[in-house]
């Protein structure tokens, strides 16, 4: 095999905007994806490489499951992916606990080595004992407890414990009388060791006359310990006392060196728990002492049942005040001390709970706890010293002090990739939360660095975000040292100084969305050339002057930077520009006199933080439109007649999610088939706006939306996105997906959408800051960020950016750099001045040439029987034929209009009114239809066609039932109405009976109604499986568990003796309430003779009825217990076999035998799968090679 051959081998990529994509990527190389945001770099490295990696290496290493099987991306091979390891930008799972030493690792390394070499230092200056000798343990009992009240007990040695025998001689032959079982405080005798049921697993503990007796025979003190009124007083396994001032402090252990409270021997300081801080209430500015709980004693706003800032209700007072013996009727002054500390306890979580709890004044007051100086940590654990320092002076220290204090091998190699990484200004127990989104990446590299990873796929987003030029050089020097051990480096960046090093580049374009997703010949093919640099509107005639700036590393510092213009903050990572940023942005907000002096209204700091979300968040609800697509879809005609108001049209509530993963589109991490990831049951799906359903709207980019003109403030939002280069950003994408660049301009586009009047007032002068808002952008993107700042400057806003990237540094009006070197070096403003006087460094893109990887398409790849799977699919979503035996298929809705217009079919028209329900499970119910029926009356619709009979819409619901259902039409004279609350469905009358004329499947004897969109997933056995089977295509039968055929199953005598007494208390009511239900909506009537039943119903009664699932009335659609569904006898009892005896198992689990599934005949695809035909075949009968 070649060298080329062994290559990453990518043939027609058609993921998301990719358009046949087709190279090959050379291993042991530094690859540099690059091209405008939204071209397809991530589409490429993450959906596709990233996931293709890690689903192939989870079958090869067989634990993929059926969804690796079967799901995979859009492409038609992909050869050679070797193990892959991902480095993103996304936060950390972050927390008051979160640091840059836990999260490198080194925290670990810290832990473990205080616990081998630290010893413990009494404040007197002994040094104490590891474990207290018996001299020290009775001076302390005897100083403790003066009375003599106690007991002594001790825990025996797993050796003698194991065994009965062993244990009752050695506490005959020494004179122990009484012992205890751990877990229980009944006291046994020596003689009751025999009868007790004891295994090795069981804690003895004996109890002891005296400590001289314990030492006589040499038992190990860390076993012992006291109890005084059987409660624990001292427990020398952890406990410890200095032999000269009886001061307790506990042993060394892992424990005890971390904030962490999942262990009850954490090192956590007890009066800040952990967190370095405490906080109390500003009682001043909060409470009215002088009114009762009716008056309002809180200056908070109320509305007579809460205060709804913080959602704590009168109620919740009301108990507090009670329970603690007070009376509601007085002041809170005269309130009793518990009661005060009660609600102040309360007040203090609820204040916390919230992202601004400032307001002015600020009601909650935070300082440094006065125990622990800050540190978190407990006395105990600053006790001991290693080197002699604490814990806590270690995690003080920045990683380059801690380079030449710490001392041992696997630190120093942590320490040293941090350094190698730019990271030495970071101070240790730094949170992860104010680190920047290109810091967190470079922390989460230092694993792969430290760890000597080789052969594997690296793909990291953006590595040079948040770095100099001098930066990336380093980083470069580690990224060569990865690949040296055999690894694959795979950057996806901006940067030309990135691109430049690399070996090779990706370039994709030309376009964002749907112009983008080639690969283009190389790098500048499409890059236009920066504009010469626009200076501000004139020549600035103010200045912005600030004296003394001191944060962080910024110590009196004196800025100025001109007024209505763009100045750029510059310098290394760690020298200083945050924190210069943040000391202005606080000179400005808490000094009334320098905000006027510099005629600042107000100071605006956009800080390079991810935004805060979740899956359940997504653009459109951050830029707050998502209440306003609700309404739009609640109010259209098909809403309307189906009673769904807006809170069907979002995932995060019952009425609209998919019931199967509950909105979150996956389940276990693979996505739900049941919605196929769109997160919206069927029933929010029929409502269509520009032909829309609003899963596909939420799918469609901005510049895609616009165009539809749906309603002002989305225009405004939509118009805003394409001026910030994001076009192309679905209002539905997830917030946690956003790259960073893409959050900060999110970001920037929320602020200019919220301030719009503030920013057009030309008397309100902002100041502007922002962190890196083109961070990871192209040069193309960085013009549109520039455009806009220059739009806010022009309007007599000054604006601040803190920035790396050349394309806008170039373009500012003014420059301050810090330096000159980082951390305690750095600090100092060491240039100031307007942008054609600062200098440049012209060496930056000197190095070697960089080699475009172009299209590359091997035709001679061989594709294995798998690629031949997902190639079938494929041709089956282009090319399939819909074999209906009822009325007529068109591709389009155009097509249908044009045919009625053609054929001259004139009205009246006529729809099904139960289609989405009938596409899901080929059923509705009597509460449905006649729910359905009063909504269309509603309309002013007043004519059904219930088979071939013409009656009063009002007349109609008694005569449908779920069979009559699939020919009931409802008559209008608007065809586009027709269409709509149909689904695509409509009918004419022609010749005496009615013509169907569709868009999608109808099969109306077959009854069969196939999906509105033919895709990939359409013909995927995976989504469009049998729902009964699950794919198989068998149902494992049974009946041994039947007794009596001429019993119905809701009767006991049904069941075979064995299992009557289980069923009657565990099954019986849930089968009856089931079967009543399902009777009582004319679905299916299990309540008759078992044997009377036809054979497709008996096997209904036995497997269930698939798809069907009902809320009991006044019961929670959230809520499991409040659903009625028939999931079959068999599927009942075998969820139900694990809690039952095992004699009653075996009862019901044989003979059994495998039959074809009644509902796909064998096949394992739903029916509609059937009518899908490409050469005369549905999909499972298909050759590949043949097509």
């Amino acid at each position: 095999m070649s060298k080329s051959d062994a290559d990453i081998a990518i043939i027609d990529a058609n993921e998301n905007n990719l358009k046949n994509l087709s190279c090959k990527i050379p291993l042991n190389s530094i690859i540099c994806i690059n091209g405008v945001s939204g071209s397809g770099k991530t589409t490429l490295a993450k959906k596709l490489i990233v996931q293709e990696a890690e689903r192939q290496h989870k079958i090869q290493s067989g634990t993929g499951k059926r969804y690796h099987h079967l799901v995979r991306g859009n492409f038609l091979s992909i050869k050679n992916l070797p193990k892959v390891l991902s480095i993103d930008q996304k936060p950390l799972l972050q927390s008051e606990k979160s640091t840059v030493a836990t999260a490198s690792g080194l925290n670990d390394c810290i832990r473990t080595s205080f616990v081998k070499y630290g010893v413990i230092q009494c404040s007197c200056g002994t040094t104490v004992e590891e474990t207290p000798s018996y001299e020290t343990i009775k001076k302390i009992i005897v100083t403790a407890i003066p009375d003599g009240n106690y007991s002594i007990y001790f825990y025996v040695s797993s050796k003698i414990s194991s065994r009965v025998e062993k244990l009752i001689e050695f506490m005959t032959s020494n004179g122990f009388r009484y012992f205890e079982v751990d877990g229980s405080k009944k006291k046994y005798r020596t003689k009751d060791m025999e009868t007790l049921n004891l295994d090795s697993n069981s804690k003895i503990k004996v109890e002891a006359d005296s400590l001289d007796q314990l030492e006589s025979l040499k038992i190990p003190q860390e076993s012992i310990f006291i109890l005084r009124n059987s409660e624990s007083t001292f427990d020398f396994s952890y406990q410890t006392f200095c032999q000269h001032c009886m001061t307790e402090y506990q042993k060394k252990s892992l424990s005890l060196f971390t904030r962490s409270k999942l262990s009850d021997r954490n090192g956590c300081c007890n009066l800040c728990g952990g967190s370095g801080s405490t906080v109390r209430l500003n009682e001043k500015d909060l409470f009215y002492p002088k009114n009762n709980l009716a008056e309002g004693f809180l200056n908070l706003q109320f509305d007579g049942q809460k205060y709804t800032p913080i959602n704590l209700y009168k109620s919740k007072l009301k108990r507090i005040i009670q329970d603690g013996g007070g009376k509601v009727s007085t002041t809170y002054e005269s309130f009793p001390p518990s009661v005060k500390l009660e609600i102040q306890k309360t007040l203090i979580n609820k204040l916390s709970s919230l992202e601004n709890t400032a307001t002015d004044p600020e009601l909650i007051i935070t300082s440094l706890c006065d125990e622990c100086g800050g540190s978190g940590f407990s006395q105990k654990a600053r006790a001991v010293k290693l080197n002699g320092r604490s814990v806590a002076d270690i995690l003080s220290l920045t990683i380059d002090e801690a380079f030449s204090s710490i001392r041992d091998p696997e630190s120093s190699v942590i320490l040293s990739a941090a350094q190698d990484l730019s990271l030495g200004h970071l101070v240790l127990n730094r949170s992860t939360t104010t680190l920047s989104g290109g810091e967190m990446q470079r922390i989460k590299l230092i694993e792969a660095i430290t760890a000597k990873v080789s052969d594997l796929l690296i793909v990291i987003d953006e590595p040079s975000a948040s770095l100099s030029s001098n930066d990336i050089k380093k980083l470069f020097v580690l990224l060569k040292r990865l690949q040296s051990l055999g690894n694959t480096l795979l950057l996806v960046d901006h940067s030309d100084q990135v691109i430049s090093q690399s070996d090779f580049s990706i370039h994709l374009g030309p376009g964002s969305g749907l112009d983008g997703g080639y690969i283009l010949e190389t790098v500048d093919s499409v890059l236009p050339p920066l504009e010469p640099r626009k200076k501000c509107s004139q020549e600035p005639q103010e200045y912005i002057s600030l004296r003394r700036i001191s944060f962080n590393n910024v110590v009196n510092q004196d800025v100025c930077f001109p007024a209505a213009a763009i100045t750029a903050i510059v310098g290394d990572s760690g020298s200083g520009k945050s924190s210069l940023v943040q000391g202005i942005t606080s000179r400005i907000t808490s000094s009334p006199r320098d905000a006027k002096t510099n005629n600042i209204a107000t100071a605006i700091l956009l800080d390079q933080k991810h935004i805060r979300g979740s899956r359940r968040s997504n653009v459109s609800t951050f830029l707050d439109i998502s209440e306003i697509l609700r309404k739009l879809y609640s109010e259209t005609v098909v809403a309307q007649a189906l009673n769904l108001d807006s809170s069907f049209f979002t995932y995060n509530g019952a009425n609209g999610a998919c019931s199967e993963c509950q909105g979150s589109g996956e389940l276990a991490g693979e996505t739900c088939k049941s919605c196929g990831g769109t997160r919206f049951n069927s029933l929010a799906l029929s409502a269509m706006v520009h032909n829309l359903n609003i899963a596909e709207l939420l799918d469609f980019p901005a510049t895609g939306v616009l165009p539809l003109d749906l309603h002002p403030a989305i225009n405004r939002v939509c118009t805003l996105l394409i001026e910030l280069g994001l076009g192309h950003l679905n209002l539905g994408r997830n917030l946690t997906e956003l790259s960073g660049g893409e959050s900060q301009r999110l970001k920037l586009a929320r602020f200019l959408g919220a301030s719009e009047k503030s920013i057009s007032n030309n008397q309100h002068h902002l100041l502007i800051i922002l962190d890196e808002p083109c961070k990871g952008l192209s040069k193309n993107d960085c013009q549109f960020v520039l455009e806009v700042l220059q739009g806010l400057s022009r309007k007599g806003h000054s604006v601040l950016v803190i920035e790396h990237n050349d394309a806008l540094i170039q373009q500012a009006d003014y420059i301050i750099k810090m330096g000159p070197g980082v951390g305690d070096e750095g600090g100092l403003i060491v240039f100031e001045g307007p942008t054609s006087d600062y200098p440049t460094d012209g060496s930056i893109l000197n190095g070697m040439k960089v080699k475009p990887i172009t299209y590359s398409k091997d035709k001679s790849t061989h594709l294995t029987s798998e690629d031949r799977y997902f190639q079938k699919l494929s041709i089956y979503q282009k090319g399939a034929l819909i074999s209906q035996r009822d009325g007529k298929f068109f591709n389009t809705k155009a097509k249908l209009f044009e045919y009625l217009d053609d054929s001259a079919c004139k009205p009246p028209y006529y729809f099904n009114p139960f289609c989405a329900e009938l596409h899901t499970s080929a059923t509705i119910s009597k509460t449905q239809i006649k729910q359905r029926f009063e909504s269309l009356a509603k309309l002013g619709l007043q004519k059904a066609l219930v088979n071939n009979a013409l009656i009063k819409l009002t007349n109609a619901a008694k005569l449908v039932d779920y069979d009559t259902a699939w020919k009931t039409y409802i008559e209008t004279d608007n065809p586009e109405l027709a269409y709509n609350l149909g689904n695509g469905w409509i009918a004419v009358w022609k010749d005496d009976k009615t013509e169907i004329l569709s868009t999608r499947l109808i099969d109306v004897d077959t009854r069969v109604v196939g999906a509105r969109t033919l895709t990939r997933r359409t013909f995927n056995a995976f989504y469009n499986d049998c729902k009964l089977c699950n794919g198989s295509g068998k149902l494992t039968y049974y009946d041994s568990f039947i007794s009596d055929e001429a019993k119905a199953c809701t009767d006991l005598e049904f069941y075979s003796p064995s299992i009557r007494p289980y069923v009657k208390t565990k099954l019986l009511f849930k089968i009856r309430e089931s079967v009543s239900f399902f009777k009582a909506e004319n679905l299916a009537d299990f309540s008759t003779p078992y044997r009377s039943l036809s054979s497709r119903e008996r096997m209904a009664l036995l497997h269930g009825i698939p798809n069907l699932s009902f809320t009991k009335r006044d019961g929670r659609k959230d809520a499991l217990r409040d659903q009625i569904e028939w999931r079959g006898l068999i599927k009942l009892l075998e969820s139900s076999s694990s809690l039952m005896p095992e004699f009653l198992k075996s009862s019901i689990e044989t003979p059994r035998v495998s039959v074809n599934c009644y509902c796909c005949n064998g096949t394992g695809y739903a029916k509609e799968v059937d009518h899908y035909l490409v050469n005369g075949a549905p999909i499972y009968q298909c050759d590949p090679t043949e097509v």
